[in-house]
Parts: C-alpha cells; structure tokens; sequence
C-alpha cells in the first residue's frame, strides 16, 4: 500500500460527509493511529542500531504496555541533528 505524508495548511482541509469504511480506508485508519507513537531516530553506524532523538516516553510506551514489535519512526540522516528546516519544527 502507498501512501504519502505531506503537511497541509489547515485552512485547506475541509470536513466531508462521512464516507463508506472499505478496507484501504480500515489501513489508512489504522496508519494514522500509528503515527501518535512516532519516535524520531538517528542511525547508530557503530553498531547498525537507532538512537532516539525525541519520543523516549513513545518508546517506554510501545515497549511496556503493548505488543508491537514494530515502531512507526521518522529517522533523521542529517549530520547535525539541528538542521531541520521544515516550518513547524523550531
């Protein structure tokens, strides 16, 4: 399934009917609940691992109280992880 994540000016977006639930719409649902637990990551090229640059208490979560193997994560491959320039991040 594909997909893309791409951020809309609020003011963009408007409310819609309400519409059938088919299964891609089931899969996107269940993507969307997904990125409340996003952790930001860097790669570790020591040891091929992730370090998390932001979301311990997301991680602590996942790790503790589900039984997700997986974790939804935005890895940052920057060299300085202050470079980011995108207009919500400060």
């Amino acid at each position: 399934m594909r997909f893309m994540v791409e951020y809309i000016p609020l003011k963009k977006i408007k409310l819609d009917e309400p519409v059938k639930l088919t299964d891609r719409l089931k899969k996107l649902r269940s993507l969307m609940w997904d990125c409340m637990h996003v952790i930001v990551v860097k790669k570790d090229q020591k040891d091929n691992r992730f370090i998390i640059v932001s979301g311990r208490d997301r991680y602590e979560y996942l790790r503790k109280q589900t039984k997700h193997q997986y974790a939804p994560c935005i890895i940052d491959e920057s060299n300085a992880s202050s470079g980011l320039d995108h207009p919500l991040v400060e």
